[in-house]
């Protein structure tokens, strides 16, 4: 303590307690527990009144200490501001000191200070000069330095040399900070250079290299006195003082390296002057230690940098020879960096070294392996690229780091692809890039490998042909062996076999089929390659249509992905499904050898013209392109940008109302009413005799006018005063509150008749349109009937069927007989109007139970026997379909074109499954549907529908208008443990031109579809069917969800018994058949894992089980 007490005399033993605890804190935690109780102690006694100066000053060292810790302590600056002042220079120093530190340059404290630095600026002393200059440059903003430049200027000239550096140093941080700050003329700084003391000219120095980073031109007039000063500097023209380990100012010599290399770039004549003081600096710089190693570095880099001279460049080269054989990797490191520089300019100087380079990427420091990287990318030519490639590759197998090896694969495969000149080491190269890190192989990469296998050199064909035949070769036989390729492999070995597979005569084409169907069979990461492989096999079977047994295999094997969740290898599996039944259509889509085959495109669409030309026969309007079309409008006189003015006689008319001021009645609002727009196309719609309209519906159909300047003489609707008009004038005594109440609400039974009148006038046309438009016996003619379509009720996802209601109506005629009806939504929001709509469907009758009578002796007839759901078509006959009950699926899209679309949800009955299909028209009315159905193995099949009667696979319909909804209901009953795995099917059907479309409809069937949940049962009686069943399957399954009785529910539709612990038993059972399922499953939540039994009465329908509960349970 003794010596702490000397060292640090005129400081409290405070002070030192506080400088021990920092030194002594373990964490920091510890530490922030210190400086908080810092802190604390500096509140206190910071302000105390009549406080020593030397207490003061050790307070405020004390403040710093707490703000370079992270903590502040803004309480002190202002005592700090305080010291500045200070006569005494120690207190001044520390009063500059804690603000040029702690205040920030845009803190209000920094305004206080601007007087006190001008003062000392103009000091006499230099020390106080040179106090207020060093704070100077830490705490002044842009706002403040013109209040300070001139004083700082004018001290460029001072007598003290310190003063003249800091004045200089004090400019150049203005600069950084604002580079207008200093002026325009910035030559008038270069005065600096010729000062008699170095530190001055060091300092200037930095002051102009940042004016040749801005602007090198301006300065490139200095080259020669730099290369003076840098000549001066190496000859030891400086005093001793400026030396370090002999080296004569080493600073001063690199920042005037970089000036010069900066200035003279790659201009020959400024560089000439160069070149002589480069060599000299590198030669006089070579003493073994690391200062002069770091000036003959700079030298290198200014060498490399000019214009080239190739003494410099030997000189360079044989000093870099001593930096890479070195065993210091920091001189290693710069021996690279510096070896990259020079191979830019030629690469013969990197082949001495190539050996020391690969020894280099076996380097333990990761900073000389991507310097080496760098290095080896520079210096591969054609003659060395396969040596360097093959070390690289070797390299790639034993790197670790990930960003390593993604920068080695990026440079292998462009080096491969720069320099390439044999294409089978090229494809051999990539392969072995994608068999060690396919991950970081980019695209591009596997397509250029393909379009060389594809296009060939394009010197040579024989060569190219034999190139082609090698390729198939290598990427077959890599399939015999037993070794796990990455995806990328595995989808440019199927590319090449399907495309060139033809070429192998010592390989038939069945094994090259079985290879590849062994490849479908594995799991693969990415979901596009098994799509790669069924494309491969289509082609190998477009060139042997004629071999039924190769067709029936890869059916066999495509078979299992026509319901595969990805939809594009979905896809693929149908169209070669298609295309296999089509061989002339299978040969011209996938041709031999077709991939560099160029497609013709009729940009005319000429194979069109037959069509376009029959639909415009039929009366489609011809296309017009957008510029005929606009040049067909006529143009007015131009764009109007004046607002719009009334014509005179309507002003006059406003004019007058509002100086009559007269109590208004209130009319019925004129509204303009728009009729429908003559069609375009098709036949013109029929006009609905007078006589059949009410005759309110015909007042309203009077379209309202405007009094314009050519209708003088009618007479014009007084303005309607609004809801506020008639209130103010309550409230002024012009009118009475019952009249206001008994207007308003004449108005409001105005708006429902009105509405009324206008749901009822849309009823009577909808109903003369259908009525017009479907085919009608003798005795139907002229009778008005209610959309059909409206009342079709749409498929519900509940258990239940959709519940009609049940409405009697009498017919019109004597005899007619009551019809159910389902109540229409415009005719339920017409029902409170009976007067109106009894003129429409007779007496006592409302659009819900409007019907027709039929047949000429007075048998009654329902619009149901006359028309299909659909609305509008002829029914084919009755249906008796009644919708299965029982838990429901999710309604969900299952095929779809451009005019129909298909939806399925599966209903669990208690003894069978159905599957319930919604067909829907999208876009235009479709006729002529028939509906087929595969029935699947081991089932029994029903098929019913709400528009024709129930049929073993097979229902027709004879049309079906858009927003109908056909409802197919496919009834299906397990006869036997081993079943099909989907439920396949197909509509026809003809679209508005009478085109036949076909559409694939295929349900998939799930092992959980025949599955139901079991009733009460006890452990006991578990134990009993336990034994009973003795078909058993057992596996271990990774989950997520530790809930497993409620996953297996979801999942499987069994029922769980008990739960103990992490051991859970349930039970189903399967409709049809007799047997149930039991499943025992034990977790170990720690290690997310599930040990799952089932037993059933079948071993084939265990597995089945088994591979249904290890898929979907999560």
């Amino acid at each position: 303590m003794s010596k702490a007490s000397k060292a640090g005399a005129g400081h409290s033993r405070t002070f030192f307690d506080l400088i021990r605890a920092i030194g002594e804190a373990k964490s920091k935690q510890d530490e922030d527990k210190t400086i908080m109780k810092e802190i604390a102690l500096l509140k206190q006694h910071i302000g105390a009144p009549n406080m020593q100066s030397s207490m003061m000053r050790e307070l405020l060292i004390r403040v710093v200490y707490c703000e370079m810790l992270g903590h502040p302590a803004e309480f002190g600056y202002i005592r700090a501001v305080k010291l500045m002042p200070s006569s005494n220079l120690l207190e001044k120093r520390v009063g500059y000191l804690v603000v040029g530190l702690c205040v920030k340059p845009d803190d209000e404290l920094i305004m206080l200070v601007v007087a006190q630095v001008l003062k000392d600026l103009a000091s006499s002393n230099y020390l106080e000069v040179c106090i207020a200059l060093t704070a100077c440059c830490k705490m002044l903003n842009p706002e403040v330095i013109p209040c300070v430049i001139q004083a700082v200027q004018g001290l460029q000239n001072h007598n003290n040399a310190l003063v003249r550096k800091k004045a200089i140093m004090a400019i150049h941080a203005f600069y950084q900070i604002d580079d207008t700050s200093i002026g325009a003329d910035l030559k008038c700084y270069r005065n600096a250079l010729c000062d008699k003391d170095p530190s001055v000219m060091g300092a200037a120095l930095h002051l102009l290299y940042d004016f040749a980073v801005n602007n090198p031109e301006e300065q490139r007039d200095l080259v020669p006195s730099f290369v003076n000063i840098l000549k001066q500097v190496i000859e030891h023209r400086l005093s001793r003082e400026y030396d370090y380990h002999r080296i004569p100012a080493p600073w001063i010599q690199i920042k005037l390296l970089k000036m010069l290399s900066l200035l003279v770039a790659d201009d020959q004549d400024l560089s000439s002057q160069c070149y002589d003081v480069f060599l000299e600096t590198m030669k006089r710089a070579d003493s073994g230690l690391n200062i002069g190693h770091a000036v003959i570095y700079e030298c290198v880099k200014s060498i490399t940098s000019i214009y080239p001279n190739q003494e410099c460049l030997e000189a360079a080269a044989d000093a870099i020879s001593k930096f890479i054989t070195s065993s210091n990797p920091n001189l290693k490191y710069l021996g690279i960096t510096s070896l990259s520089a020079i191979v830019r300019f030629d690469r013969s100087y990197a082949h001495v070294h190539q050996a020391l380079v690969m020894e280099c990427l076996t380097d333990p420091d990761e900073t000389i392996k991507r310097k080496t990287l760098d290095l080896l990318y520079a210096m591969t030519t054609e003659a060395n690229v396969e040596v360097i490639v093959n070390r690289l590759v070797t390299f790639l197998a034993k790197a670790h780091d990930n960003y390593l090896r993604m920068d080695l694969v990026t440079r292998i495969t462009e080096l491969a692809r720069k320099f390439r000149s044999d294409p089978k080491w090229y494809v051999n190269t990539l392969n072995v890039v994608i068999e060690k890190d396919a991950k970081h192989v980019p695209d591009e990469t596997v397509q250029a490998i393909l379009k060389l296998i594809a296009e060939g050199e394009g010197e040579d064909e024989d060569e190219d042909t034999e190139f082609r035949k090698y390729c198939v070769a290598q990427y077959y036989n890599r399939l015999s062996v037993e070794k796990i390729y990455p995806d990328i492999m595995y989808k440019i070995i199927a590319w090449v076999i399907g495309e060139y597979g033809f070429m192998m005569e010592n390989i038939a084409p069945k094994d090259q089929i079985d290879r590849l169907c062994d490849l479908m069979e594995r799991q693969y990461q990415d979901p596009e390659t098994k799509g790669w492989i069924v494309t491969a096999l289509m082609k190998l079977i477009s060139q042997r249509t004629d071999d039924v047994f190769l067709k029936e295999q890869v059916t066999e094997v495509l078979s299992k992905y026509w319901c595969s969740r990805s939809t594009d290898l979905q896809q693929r599996s149908h169209e070669y499904k298609v295309l296999a039944n089509n061989p002339d259509t299978f040969r011209v889509a996938l041709p031999l050898d077709g991939c560099c085959e160029d497609i013709e495109v009729d940009e005319n669409l000429t194979f069109m013209d037959d069509l376009i030309n029959d639909c415009v026969a039929r009366g489609f309007a011809v296309y017009k392109k957008k510029d005929d079309a606009f040049s067909a409008v006529e143009t007015g006189p131009g764009l109007i940008r004046e607002a719009y003015q009334a014509p005179a006689d309507i002003r006059h008319a406003e004019e007058m109302e509002e100086l009559e001021n007269q109590p208004s009645v209130l009319e019925e609002e004129a509204t303009l009413i728009i009729d429908q727009s003559k069609a375009r196309w098709g036949e013109k719609p029929p006009t609905p005799p007078p006589e059949e309209q009410p005759e309110e519906a015909q007042e309203e159909e009077a379209p309202a006018t405007l009094d314009l300047p050519a209708t003088k003489g009618k007479k014009k609707k007084k303005k309607k005063p609004t809801r506020k008009e008639l209130e103010d004038k309550v409230l002024f005594g012009e009118l009475k509150p019952e009249e206001l109440k008994n207007m308003l609400k004449s108005k409001e039974q105005k708006a429902k008749d009105k509405e009324a009148k206008r749901l009822a006038k849309e009823a009577k046309r909808q109903a003369r349109e259908l009525a017009e438009a479907s085919p009608r016996t003798d005795s139907t003619e002229g009778m008005d009937s209610p959309h059909v379509a409206e009342a079709q009720p749409e498929p519900t996802l509940d258990a239940s069927p959709p519940v009609q209601q049940q409405t009697a109506s009498p017919r019109r005629r004597a005899g007619g007989a009551a019809s159910p009806r389902s109540a229409s939504p415009r005719a339920t929001q017409a029902a409170g109007s009976a007067n109106l709509l009894d003129d429409l469907f007779g007496p006592g009758t409302t659009p819900t139970a409007a019907s027709a009578t039929a047949g000429g002796a007075g048998k009654g007839t329902d619009l149901d026997d006359l028309f299909a759901p659909g609305g509008g078509s002829p029914k084919a006959a009755a249906s008796n379909m009644v919708l299965a009950t029982g838990v429901t699926t999710q309604k969900v899209q299952l095929a779809a074109d451009q005019y129909v679309k298909v939806e399925f949800q599966k209903v669990y009955a208690d003894s069978n499954l159905a599957i319930q299909f919604f067909v829907t028209p999208v876009t235009a009315r479709v006729t002529n549907i028939n509906m087929q159905f595969q029935q699947p193995a081991n089932f029994s099949m029903k098929v019913e529908s709400n528009m024709s009667q129930a049929a073993a696979t097979a229902l027709s319909v004879p049309a079906l208008d858009v927003a109908a909804i056909l409802t197919v209901q496919v009834t299906l009953g397990l006869s036997d443990f081993t079943f099909g795995n989907q439920l396949p099917g197909a509509i026809q059907y003809l679209d508005a031109m009478n085109a036949p479309h076909t559409l694939q409809v295929i349900a998939p069937l799930l092992v959980n579809d025949v599955i139901r949940p079991m009733g009460a049962t006890d452990t006991n009686e578990f134990g009993q069917l336990w034994m009973a069943h003795t078909c058993e399957g057992k596996f271990a399954k990774n989950i997520t969800n530790m809930d497993v009785a409620t996953s297996l529910y979801n999942v499987l539709n069994v029922k769980a018994i008990q739960v103990i612990g992490n051991e859970v038993i349930l039970v189903g059972k399967v409709t049809g058949v007799d047997s149930l399922v039991l499943v025992h499953c034990m977790t170990a939540p720690e290690q997310k894992l599930a040990t799952i039994t089932v037993r059933s009465k079948s071993k084939p329908f265990t597995d089945n089980v088994q591979t249904h509960i290890n898929t979907y349970l999560q």
